[in-house]
């Protein structure tokens, strides 16, 4: 399956469900529902801003469980198992250095609002 850059007007239409991640788009609420995870009862989905190129990427979270699989293999190009090898390196440069390449989150929607 290939990596999808833009999904949101494709041509001819797929399922968003089939998609690794929306990059560089807007996230509709019909894409995010298909793209979401289920975490105490509120989907969410995960969120990788790539600050040297400039790009959200919204994670499908049927297809990776942890952003540093994502990042891993859809960004740096490597096997996750790589990244997971040195997992305590990779979290510091991603959660504490101040030059940080990537910022991680995660994004829910509380519909009872």
């Amino acid at each position: 399956m290939e990596q999808v850059s833009s999904i949101l007007t494709p041509d001819p239409p797929i399922a968003l469900q089939d998609v690794i991640a929306l990059v560089g788009e807007k996230l509709s609420l019909e894409a995010f529902s298909q793209l979401a995870g289920n975490l105490s009862g509120y989907p969410y989905i995960k969120i990788v801003v790539d600050r040297t190129k400039q790009q959200i990427h919204f994670i499908n979270s049927a297809r990776y469980k942890f952003h540093a699989d994502y990042i891993a293999e859809q960004i740096m190009g490597v096997p996750a198992e790589d990244v997971e090898k040195n997992i305590d390196e990779f979290n510091r440069s991603v959660y504490l250095s101040p030059d940080r390449e990537f910022f991680l989150g995660s994004l829910a929607v509380n519909k009872s609002v």
